[in-house]
């Protein structure tokens, strides 16, 4: 399901949830995901903000529900949410010439029964996992 809400130029308000199914031989899973998405964005203003909260929960990684993410130029990010937590991110984007801009995302993965995130040189422990990315482009 999906709603959103506007306000023409400035604020954009989306609720989605999505619904993920598994069933192979004797096994069946469901899982779910709500999303809450923000948007400011007001054209006599140099910055955007983009906010998104999810929560998620899936009996594991069969069930698991991709997301795509608004990122940095150039990036792109489709998390795999899988298991019980949620995932927050901001993303700023600040006009501050007429060929410079600076970008910022910084987002949260928070589980409830994870203790690891990725794996070889990748791995994280704890609950919560960070993710931090910078950005400043000129424009010649």
């Amino acid at each position: 399901g999906n709603a959103k809400f506007s306000t023409g130029e400035m604020i954009t308000w989306q609720t989605r949830l999505e619904w993920s199914g598994f069933q192979k031989e004797t096994t069946s899973e469901n899982g779910f995901a709500l999303f809450q998405d923000f948007q400011y964005k007001k054209l006599s203003s140099p910055i955007t903000l983009n906010l998104r909260w999810a929560w998620f929960q899936t009996p594991s990684f069969n069930t698991a529900i991709y997301a795509y993410e608004s990122d940095l130029l150039y990036y792109f990010s489709v998390p795999a949410l899988y298991g019980n937590g949620s995932r927050m991110y901001a993303l700023v984007k600040w006009d501050l010439a007429k060929n410079m801009e600076l970008s910022t995302k910084f987002g949260v993965f928070h589980s409830k029964d994870r203790n690891e995130w990725g794996s070889g040189v990748d791995l994280v422990t704890g609950s919560t996992k960070y993710d931090w990315r910078i950005q400043w482009r000129m424009v010649f």
